[in-house]
């Protein structure tokens, strides 16, 4: 758990003097008051500076099923909130469809991550911002995405930024990650399909 520790100054010209003509027992009072109004201050240091406590969560894997792996779906069921931490997954390497501007970026907040988090997608020459997620509650997956670009067949630097929120909704940080696009013909072998997608003809099935 992090702290935001707080040094007590107590400072008079006569303190000294005054504390020695207090007898013993309310010295000993006086002591356990401090420790207690110094275990407050960094009680509430801490969370008026980070508070995650109220931040959802969902730990039912039903939805993700075709995504997580089984160590994935293990751990979200029973992994304890990591107090104070972010995990999160992205893939390195995205591949992309020409065609469609899809992306399988493989966002993952896990339940066990303390934040909420957000994440965009820029294209590190041009500084375009090809994607921005939603605000992600930990125990939600996000698999693929459309790129708001059409982008030429090749390899692509991009930088992911997450942002990471507390419970009040305020940012708590931003953390830079470098991440290559893949773009792929689209409609060849190894362009990008969207398994979980449901379309008409999906549903007359």
């Amino acid at each position: 758990m992090r702290k935001n520790t707080e040094s007590l100054s107590l400072s008079a010209p006569s303190l000294e003097k005054q504390y020695k003509l207090l007898n013993k027992p309310t010295k000993i009072i006086l002591r356990l008051l401090l420790v207690l109004f110094t275990n407050l201050m960094v009680f509430a240091g801490y969370q008026a500076f980070i508070n995650t406590s109220n931040v959802p969560r969902n730990r039912d894997t039903t939805r993700y099923q075709d995504i997580l792996t089984e160590d994935e779906q293990a751990a979200w069921k029973s992994k304890d909130v990591q107090t104070g931490e972010v995990v999160f997954q992205l893939n390195l390497e995205i591949p992309v469809d020409s065609a469609t501007s899809q992306a399988e970026i493989r966002l993952i907040n896990p339940p066990y991550s303390d934040f909420i988090c957000k994440v965009s997608l820029k294209e590190a020459e041009s500084g375009i911002v090809l994607y921005e997620s939603e605000e992600m509650i930990p125990g939600t997956v996000i698999q693929y995405v459309t790129l708001s670009e059409i982008l030429a067949v090749g390899k692509y630097d991009c930088v992911a930024r997450y942002s990471f929120l507390d419970g009040k909704g305020k940012v708590y940080g931003n953390y830079d990650v470098e991440v290559i696009l893949k773009v792929n013909e689209g409609g060849s072998k190894g362009s990008v399909v969207n398994p979980y997608e449901v379309t008409a003809d999906s549903e007359s099935r």
